[in-house]
């Protein structure tokens, strides 16, 4: 998989878990905006480790 779709692959990820994550904190405390933009960070932090491992299907 070349670099392209690889960042691709990995935006949609990100952009997933940050739409779960952000029902999953309107449900649990929608008044926190400041642990929603935490779990937000870390989201991304996890997009991008997750962008540097190799590809499925690429090894």
């Amino acid at each position: 998989m070349n670099d392209l779709a690889q960042a691709i692959v990995s935006l949609n990820r990100w952009a997933y878990h940050t739409h779960q994550l952000r029902h999953r904190m309107n449900y649990w405390s929608p008044t926190l905006a400041v642990d929603r933009q935490r779990a937000v960070e870390h989201t991304a932090e996890n997009a991008l480790a997750s962008a540097k491992e190799p590809a499925i299907g690429t090894l």
